[in-house]
């Protein structure tokens, strides 16, 4: 009635069938717009049926791929391998065989074999198969799954050298070896080699121009299977001669009056390799260089006062049947002058010696090295001390007096006072005595050069303290 109030239980009722009905409205049109979607949506179709790669042979290994497709993506794909009989027909599912690839057991010999690829997506499934394989060889020669590679510089007079690839099959496998000579494009091969059984082929001029191939026999008890490598790179001639690892080194002394002894260095390339020399006067760094001598065929030159003040290099310049290669040795040190020194003699090994009574202030004695023999002391058996006397120039100092002391005294004998020999040297034979210990000690010597002409301690004369192990 007009003017009465709703009681609330039933305004309350009328409130929830009103959200009912909404709900159920909301989940029809939702309903209805997922079911149109998916009839929008496309399965997958084959377009280009699965294919099957491999050789039809146990133990090889077959790889599908899973053809073409349309639809929509994503879409993935199942594999199943069957077996078949050997027209074709018949095929059975084969347990386990569900992965891309497909290892071919004993079982398949004689059977045809191919994959049933299913494609799925959010509108469906599609399902394809490959066409069948050859039918399986029970054959167990060895199977090449990775064809040999070549490796080494193509190039006249280096090595090429094939790889093995990769095999499988009943083992032992050997292998054999032939090299073919192609043309450029690696075509119209020609036998380069017998069949060797070395992996290596040194490239010869009738190679320059073409390209290699390796090939690879692989026997084992089920009989052989060549394979051949990709061609090589086009061989190239060897246009620049010899080709030089190592420079040339020069052997002497840099004084006026000496020899330079110059060596050829290290080379390869195809043999034979001839050699000449050339010497050349440069300035105290090596540079701004000038003949010296004439290209000659011996590797030696005495220097002369014109060499005085300059370095030297030597060039080796060496030669085969595809062409020269010439390269230059470091400087020397600067060629010295003989010494003007009075008495001064060059030793055998180009050192300048000179008497003591020529050394005089502000030049003084050196002792410029010492060596004991043996250098750690074990025992109480006699030793050697030697000793270099030299100026402050480095020449050597002959009939220099030098003396040993050994410390502590009463450890060994007092060896003589002696003067040096030619090339400055001296050598004293030390006795020790019973009180010098043979375990965790020391024995020193203070060694003491002089002129015997001059105060024993002013003048040219020169000191040094030194020392050797024990034990």
């Amino acid at each position: 009635m007009k003017g009465q109030h709703t009681p609330p239980l039933l305004r309350a009722r009328r409130l929830a069938l009103l959200s009912a009905l909404a709900a159920a409205a909301l989940t029809a049109a939702v309903l209805t717009a997922t079911t149109s979607a998916r009839s929008a949506a496309a399965p997958p179709t084959n377009t280009a049926v699965p294919a099957v790669a491999g050789t039809a042979q146990v133990g090889a290994t077959l790889t599908a791929s899973p053809g073409t497709w349309t639809g929509d993506a994503p879409i993935t794909f199942a594999y199943a391998w069957e077996r078949c009989n050997a027209s074709g027909a018949n095929c059975s599912a084969i347990s386990g065989a569900t992965t891309s690839t497909y290892l071919l057991a004993s079982a398949d010999a004689g059977s045809t074999v191919h994959v049933v690829v299913k494609a799925s997506n959010v509108a469906g499934i599609g399902n394809a198969s490959s066409a069948v394989t050859a039918i399986v060889s029970s054959s167990s020669a060895p199977i090449n799954s990775a064809l040999p590679t070549l490796s080494g510089t193509t190039t006249q007079g280096q090595t090429l050298a094939v790889s093995t690839g990769t095999w499988s099959g009943p083992t032992p496998i050997t292998f054999t070896y032939k090299w073919q000579r192609c043309d450029v494009a690696g075509s119209n091969c020609a036998d380069a080699s017998a069949v060797i059984t070395t992996t290596a082929i040194t490239l010869a001029a009738a190679d320059v121009g073409k390209t290699i191939r390796g090939i690879v026999i692989a026997t084992n008890s089920g009989g052989a299977t060549t394979v051949t490598s990709d061609a090589s790179a086009v061989v190239a001639t060897i246009s620049n001669g010899p080709t030089n690892t190592a420079l040339p080194s020069i052997s002497g002394t840099a004084i006026q009056g000496q020899t330079l002894i110059l060596n050829a260095g290290a080379w390869t390339g195809p043999t034979p390799i001839t050699f000449t020399y050339q010497w050349r006067r440069c300035d105290s760094v090596g540079n701004n260089c000038a003949d010296a001598s004439a290209v000659i065929t011996t590797t030696a030159i005495t220097l002369a006062a014109a060499d005085v003040g300059k370095t030297m290099r030597g060039i080796a310049i060496a030669k085969n049947a595809n062409g020269s290669t010439t390269v230059t040795s470091a400087p020397t040190a600067i060629v010295a002058a003989p010494s003007s020194l009075p008495g001064a003699i060059t030793l055998a090994d180009g050192r300048i010696s000179v008497p003591v009574t020529s050394v005089s202030l502000p030049e003084r004695l050196v002792i410029s090295r010492v060596q004991f023999q043996p250098s750690r002391l074990t025992t109480r058996s006699p030793f050697t001390l030697m000793v270099w006397v030299t100026d402050t120039k480095g020449n050597a100092v002959r009939d220099a007096l030098v003396l040993a002391t050994m410390i502590p005294y009463g450890w060994a004998y007092q060896p003589a006072e002696t003067a040096t020999a030619a090339d400055g040297t001296v050598t004293f034979t030390v006795r020790p005595t019973t009180n010098m210990p043979v375990r965790r000690s020391a024995l020193l010597a203070f060694v003491r050069a002089r002129n015997a002409g001059e105060d024993i301690l002013a003048g040219v004369s020169t000191r040094r303290l030194i020392q050797v192990r024990i034990g």
